[in-house]
């Protein structure tokens, strides 16, 4: 089993002390390589911002998961 340290407010514990809702989301996003979805980035480079990366992705990601509305409501969580 994968352990983290996530630095989100009210999920910074040890993963043993999660409820299992907020380790199954872990668990959700540990499956993901970040490294295959640079590639898929790059071939769209140019369409899009700069910064367009792995991890906003990954945030769009978990705004979709999540139901988050919007940005803001994002970073406060």
């Amino acid at each position: 089993m994968v352990q983290f340290q996530v630095p989100l407010p009210g999920l910074a514990k040890d993963f043993q002390g999660l409820t299992s809702e907020e380790k199954s989301f872990i668990e959700y996003f540990s499956l993901i390589d970040p490294n295959c979805i640079a590639p898929i980035a790059n071939a769209y480079a140019g369409t899009g911002p700069k910064s367009y990366g792995a991890s906003l992705i990954l945030a769009r990601m978990i705004k979709v998961k999540e139901r988050i509305l919007t940005d803001r409501q994002l970073y406060n969580r």
